[in-house]
Parts: structure tokens; sequence; C-alpha cells
């Protein structure tokens, strides 16, 4: 049996306790760190020290952290035992909820409450659904909007981790030669992107998730003055997909939702702060094509 819980530490807790729920909504996760629960006297304790929906996010989390890291959940259902406290038999459907959906092919089914503590979602739901819901618009002719085409997200796919597809020349010509267009952030070279221009639509809860593994080359730009959330809850990243150095990028981390659905993707462009390197042969390209896209970001929608 488990003879200790690792939760997140109880600074963090008292943090979250004293908040309200919009600021909740607004809380910064670096990197928690981690304490033991002795016992399930001592967890109970703590849970009822704590308003239900701070309680449920520590919980989520933590149930993520497990499956992430590949431990037994079932062994923590021991640590809980049979109890009659609503918090624990809060924090074991939880479990069991994570049981049931960690499976070999699918850790968490799409938008469950692991799926959502995995990827960061928890307390940046607004930002989500943004994105979840978003459209690229497509015109030929970007001062017309004949032959104008939308693309969305499919209900059945991730949105955090989707590549809009732009592979039909009846439709786009020979766009998706020159581009591509993904939601989330570049973590390695794609040999498929060597002659595209990446262009990432990608939250910051998303990056701010993985800062310390898979996105640690955004580390230089996640400070307040380069990508202030409550400002710019999603930055523009463009990408040379023919660079093999993560750290090269354009980024447009300044700009609110209104400004990125009301200017076309050229405009984002020269709107972003460049790394050092230079563009060079891809500029015109850059110049030539952005301008047909649009990306649509409603933060009101559900």
């Amino acid at each position: 049996m488990t003879k200790k819980l690792k939760l997140l530490a109880s600074s963090f807790m008292i943090a979250m306790s004293l908040a309200t729920p919009q600021q909740l909504q607004a809380i910064e996760i670096e990197s928690p760190e981690i304490m033991e629960v002795e016992s399930k006297d001592s967890l109970v304790q703590i849970l009822s020290l704590l308003p239900q929906e701070v309680s449920n996010v520590i919980l989520e989390r933590t149930v993520a952290l497990k499956i992430r890291d590949n431990n037994d959940l079932a062994r923590i259902l021991l640590f809980c035992g049979e109890t009659e406290d609503a918090n624990l038999k809060n924090f074991k459907n939880i479990i069991l909820e994570g049981i049931k959906y960690n499976t070999k092919d699918n850790w968490f089914a799409m938008e469950k409450p692991c799926w959502k503590a995995w990827y960061g979602v928890l307390g940046h739901e607004a930002t989500y659904n943004a994105i979840k819901n978003m459209v690229v618009i497509y015109r030929p002719n970007p001062d017309s909007d004949v032959g104008m085409i939308k693309l969305t997200i499919p209900s059945d796919v991730n949105p955090l981790e989707h590549t809009f597809d732009l592979s039909d020349k009846a439709k786009f010509g020979d766009v998706g030669d020159y581009f591509s267009i993904s939601v989330g952030y570049r973590k390695e070279y794609n040999p498929n992107n060597n002659n595209k221009v990446e262009i990432w639509i990608a939250p910051k809860f998303l990056i701010k998730q993985f800062l310390a593994t898979s996105a640690k080359h955004f580390e230089p730009i996640m400070n307040k003055d380069r990508w202030n959330e409550a400002k710019a809850p999603v930055g523009i990243i463009f990408t040379g997909g023919w660079w093999n150095d993560n750290k090269d990028y354009a980024y447009l981390t300044n700009k609110d939702f209104e400004f990125i659905s009301n200017n076309n993707c050229l405009k984002l462009y020269y709107d972003t702060l460049h790394s050092q390197r230079e563009w060079f042969t891809h500029a015109q390209c850059i110049r030539s094509l952005s301008p047909k896209f649009t990306f649509i970001l409603n933060q009101n929608k559900d």
C-alpha cells in the first residue's frame, strides 16, 4: 500500500484557497513544488481547508502528474481507503476517471478533467474555448470574399495539437507547399515542413505547461514584459520549417484577440519580434501568401 501521497505544495494550496474564482482563472502555475501527505487523515484535513473548486484543480493535476509519471493510480485508491468524507470521495472519483481513460492508446479522454490538467487548460477555459472554436479564413484574393474558405477544428481531434489541412490544391493552389498552420508550438524539426513557413497559434497556458520540457526554447519570452497573458492569452509564432534550431522564431505576443482577428497574417508577421535569423528566400513567400489568411478568435463563444 502507498504510505505517502505527493500533492502540490502547501504554500501553493494556501495561495489558491485565498483566491477568488476570477483570480483563480488568472493564476500562473510555473513549477509547483510537491509535498508528501503522510496519511488519509492528513489528506482529509488539507482538503477540508480548501474551497471545492480549488481542491478539484489540485487533485486533477495530481492525478494527471501520476499518469504522466506512470504511477499506479490504484495504489492511491488504497491510500484513500474506504471513506465517507466528501472530499476523499471526490478525489477517488477523479482517480477512477483517470484509470478509466488511461489506456495505451489514449491517456486521457479529450476534455475530461485529467486531460485538461495534463494540457494546462484548468483555469484557462475561456482561452481554450476560443482556440477550440477558432476559424482560419482563406481568401484567394485578400481584398475580396469571393472564393473564401473557412477552416475549423474538427470536434474529434485535439484542438491543442491540430494542423489545418492545406493540401487540397483545387481549393488552396500551392499554398500548402509553402505554409503550415497549426495550433500549439514547434517541438522538433519536421522534414515534411522543410520548405514551409510554419505558423503556430500558441496559447500561453499550453507553452507554460510544458516549459520545463518540450517548450523550453520559449523560456526567454515568457516574462510579462514580453508576453502578458492577461492582454494576449494567445501568441502567433512564426518558424522556418527548414531550421533545425527550435530557438529561432518570430513571435507576436502582445496583441489581443480583437487585433489578431481583424488583421491578416501578413500584418501579424510585420508586428512580430524577430529572432536574429533572417528569412532570406522565404520573405517573398510570406509577403505574397500570408495576406490570404486570417485567424478568427472569439473568447465569448463556448
